[in-house]
């Protein structure tokens, strides 16, 4: 089966991608699984969930979010509401509480306390689209060094990037997602220009969040990058 992990809606501050597009990529890429995890916010998730249910597709959409803890952002796969407290050891607290499951995405980008981090999750993302190529080799170094689980990722923000890492795993439709999660699996990915696309969700960004600041920048990174890259 085909399956997406890590991704985002328009429910995140970086992202404008409507539930409704997401699941007609899923329909049109045959897609049988999906953990939509919005920044502090289970509101896609759940969203896109009800619509699968409404249209009577077979899709599994387990409820997620990305939450911003004091170490960096770490992935809570299976509670279905939002959590006030994003403090890391609360997180562990409420996976344990609630059979969840915990994923640490872009293990060496924007954390700290990576060891702990790693050593207290259940799976560690050791392919992010968005990530160098050395990020995404110090993450599969660490998951072999800890024996831990693993997954790969689009990190999609835009729709075009949600093609940018599918995962096949070796399951059934019929599996619950903890039984995916924890199948044999290989990915296959199709990145270009994605510096591009990390610099137009910031400028996404700035505007949700109404900060001139971080548009202006965010502008100019993004022309500059174009030009340079059609010069290439």
């Amino acid at each position: 089966m085909n399956a997406i992990i890590h991704c985002h809606s328009k429910y995140s501050h970086d992202s404008t991608c409507r539930p409704n597009s997401i699941l007609n990529f899923c329909v049109k890429n045959n897609i049988s699984m999906i953990i939509l995890s919005d920044h502090d916010n289970v509101s896609g998730s759940i969203e896109l969930a009800n619509l699968v249910k409404f249209k009577g597709l077979n899709i599994i959409v387990p409820p997620a979010a990305e939450y911003k803890t004091e170490y960096g952002d770490v992935i809570l796969v299976g509670l279905s509401y939002t959590l006030e407290d994003k403090t890391f050891d609360s997180l562990i607290k409420v996976a344990k509480k609630n059979n969840c499951k915990l994923l640490l995405p872009h293990p060496f980008h924007d954390h700290t306390n990576i060891e702990y981090l790693a050593r207290n999750v259940d799976y560690i993302e050791i392919f992010n689209a968005r990530c160098s190529e050395l990020e995404n080799q110090k993450a599969q170094e660490l998951s072999n060094l800890l024996s831990k689980k693993s997954y790969a990722s689009p990190d999609a923000h835009l729709l075009k990037e949600y093609n940018n890492c599918i995962i096949k795993f070796d399951a059934t439709t019929d599996k619950d997602w903890r039984e995916v999660l924890d199948s044999n699996w290989s990915f296959h990915s199709n990145i270009t220009a994605k510096q591009h696309n990390v610099y137009f969700s910031s400028l996404i960004k700035s505007v949700k969040l109404k900060s001139p600041k971080v548009f202006v920048k965010s502008l100019i990174r993004l022309l500059t990058f174009g030009y340079k890259f059609k010069r290439n």
